[in-house]
């Protein structure tokens, strides 16, 4: 891992453009650094940077704390961490489409009509992509807006991974589970894409140690919505499904998943995402 300032990071500093958990961390960086000193140096306009650096002090001493820092704080967790979670939730919320989906189709499983095991299958299907997008969410290349700058963070990469995906996992489940109020008459299969999801984003994480994390969600969610179709899955073989063959095999996924996760964690670099 490089734990210098790169030229892009430079420019998205001097610009002002970065959050400020990340130019703390950039900050804390530069201080003891003559060769990114002079990266940011070259890369910012001298009056910009001026201006930028005048108060650094200030705010190395006392830096500004948004609320998800302080209540995790609050809560006893360590400045590290609060800031890492703080960071994941600028992220982009690109799962509450697939849980605003998840949730009409709950809706519709509870209706009159004719089609709901349809529709309920339909949600099994959709609901465990919320914590997949999520996943994706906290770090992908296009969605983190702390990208380009977190490897200047004094932490391992594999921690920032972690944290980052749990952060953003529990949200986005917890806003699926909305939908149980509309499937309380289903028993416990309300519940079973709770398996499933945590099998798909970790199997999404597991395949990011090898390529890109965007590409393995890519990968991962095609062969999951298309394998009812290559089977031939009305909605009441696809609710059976859930019921039976789907669960054991979530489990195995999951533990294989976090298996592979945890004995390649050290080809985990943050700058390949």
């Amino acid at each position: 891992m490089s734990w210098h300032v790169d030229e892009m990071a430079a420019m998205r500093y001097a610009s002002a453009s970065t959050d400020p958990a990340t130019a703390a961390a950039i900050e804390a960086h530069v201080i003891a650094c003559a060769e990114c000193q002079s990266v940011v140096g070259r890369t910012a306009d001298p009056e910009l940077l001026a201006s930028i650096w005048s108060d650094i002090d200030d705010i190395i001493d006392q830096p500004h704390l948004g609320p998800v820092e302080r209540m995790l704080r609050w809560f006893g967790c360590s400045d590290t961490v609060s800031r890492i979670v703080a960071a994941t939730t600028h992220a982009h919320l690109s799962f509450l489409f697939v849980v605003a989906a998840s949730i009409a189709l709950a809706m519709l499983a509870a209706g009159p009509a004719n089609d709901v095991d349809a529709a309920f299958g339909a949600f099994l299907l959709v609901a465990p992509l919320g914590p997949m997008a999520a996943t994706v969410g906290a770090f992908g290349r296009r969605t983190d807006p702390t990208y380009a700058l977190s490897h200047t963070m004094p932490v391992s990469a594999f921690r920032i991974i972690l944290v980052r995906t749990i952060a953003a996992v529990i949200p986005a489940t917890a806003l699926t589970l909305l939908a149980t109020p509309w499937l309380l008459d289903r028993g416990w299969l309300a519940a079973a894409w709770l398996l499933p999801s945590l099998a798909l984003a970790s199997t999404v994480l597991a395949l990011s140690s090898w390529i890109d994390i965007e590409l393995a969600a890519l990968i991962v969610a095609l062969a999951w919505l298309t394998l009812p179709f290559w089977l031939r899955f009305g909605g009441a073989e696809l609710t059976d499904a859930f019921a039976g063959p789907i669960q054991p095999v979530s489990t195995a996924a999951l533990v294989c998943a976090v298996g592979l996760v945890l004995l390649r964690r050290t080809n985990f670099d943050y700058g390949r995402f």
